[in-house]
């Protein structure tokens, strides 16, 4: 009786667990997709400017940018090390920036002297460059890594931090030239001055 007892309870545990695992998936499946990044129509040439006037000596026509939310999420900021990591074992030569679109320049010094990114570059702009994209969330909440050209002002590729790290998302990610685009949302008014001013370099 005890052995069967054992059995079932393992049966129990073993189908508790595949319950559980199927179950966090579909929640960050559910969670990538909800959190998507595009770039707005007919903004490349003001995006384009925008990297231009940032007077970077950028090695190539292609960056990488992370880009934070003002209201920080540390325990998903945390994977952007691990993830340039991943980048440099895959060969990504090209300039990595940090961009961090928020005005109270000391509370963001402070934020990257704490997170310590390995970027090549840790950028403070005003909240206007947000207006080159547009979210499914009424606001930027997670962090994005995006994959841009300069020349062309084009977002070539975009993935939210939200899921799973690891070499084969990374890889995925550096042969990804879907360039997410969006017409602008009737709700969004096209502002003269798109933005994207530059407050601080760390």
């Amino acid at each position: 009786m005890n052995v069967r007892i054992k059995k079932k309870v393992k049966t129990r545990n073993w189908i508790k667990w595949i319950v559980f695992t199927l179950f966090t998936i579909n929640i960050l499946y559910s969670q990538m997709h909800i959190h998507q990044l595009y770039q707005i129509e007919n903004t490349n040439k003001s995006l384009s400017q925008f990297f231009k006037n940032l007077n970077i000596p950028f090695k190539s026509d292609t960056i990488y940018v992370f880009i934070i939310p003002p209201a920080n999420a540390l325990r998903i900021e945390g994977s952007i090390n691990g993830f340039i990591k991943y980048l440099r074992k895959a060969n990504v030569k090209e300039d990595i920036i940090t961009i961090l679109p928020y005005s109270k320049r000391k509370a963001v010094k402070k934020y990257f002297k704490r997170m310590n990114f390995l970027s090549d570059y840790n950028l403070c702009v005003d909240e206007s460059f947000l207006r080159f994209f547009y979210f499914y969330t009424p606001k930027l909440e997670v962090p994005f890594v995006a994959k841009f050209s300069i020349s062309k002002g084009e977002l070539l590729a975009s993935r939210s931090l939200m899921g799973t790290t690891d070499s084969a998302a990374v890889a995925s990610f550096v042969y990804d030239f879907s360039k997410p685009k969006i017409k602008r949302p009737k709700r969004l008014k096209l502002k003269k001055e798109l933005g994207g001013k530059l407050l601080s370099q760390y």
